[in-house]
């Protein structure tokens, strides 16, 4: 990865689908995973934030079936976010066309994951480790060398579909 490293350290509740990450790049980041759970609705929806404006929705299928996603105001499928390439590769396109994938470091390490612009280069990494920070006690963090918040909510987003697939 590139020499200048930004941070986001996921804090409060840890869930795949509910979750809090507080950090910085150029500027102060702050994103928001909440999801419904009520047991009336067909499935569950995740509400998606950044900086505390709604960026992105996801729409899960009831049971193990990926739903939609709503992103910066285009849907798609949420297959689309983790096009599978093998068992621990899955890749997703960005809104600009670039291809990006997140490669799961299993069987060393199945929580951790690195993600690449295709083929080789790497721009990002997401480990699963407890360490206090001066926002409070945070239990993994997305470490990713880019300044691009499109990029940034994509990465998480598929990151997000990836940790739940492979749950």
């Amino acid at each position: 990865m590139d020499e200048v490293f930004y941070f986001l350290h996921f804090t409060g509740h840890d869930g795949i689908r509910d979750l809090t990450a507080i950090g910085e790049s150029t500027k102060p980041i702050f994103v928001e995973f909440d999801t419904g759970h009520s047991q009336y609705s067909p499935g569950n929806r995740t509400e998606i934030k950044m900086n505390r404006t709604f960026v992105a929705t996801f729409d899960w299928h009831v049971g193990d079936k990926l739903g939609l996603a709503t992103i910066a105001g285009r849907q798609m499928l949420m297959s689309h976010l983790v096009y599978n390439l093998n068992t621990n590769n899955r890749m997703f396109v960005s809104a600009d066309g670039t291809r990006y994938e997140w490669r799961r470091l299993y069987p060393e390490d199945p929580t951790a994951y690195d993600l690449y612009m295709v083929p080789h280069t790497p721009i990002a990494r997401f480990r699963r480790e407890y360490e206090e920070t001066p926002v409070g006690p945070s239990y993994a963090y997305l470490q990713f060398c880019f300044d691009n918040d499109l990029l940034l909510l994509e990465a998480m987003l598929a990151l997000c579909v990836n940790r739940w697939m492979d749950m």
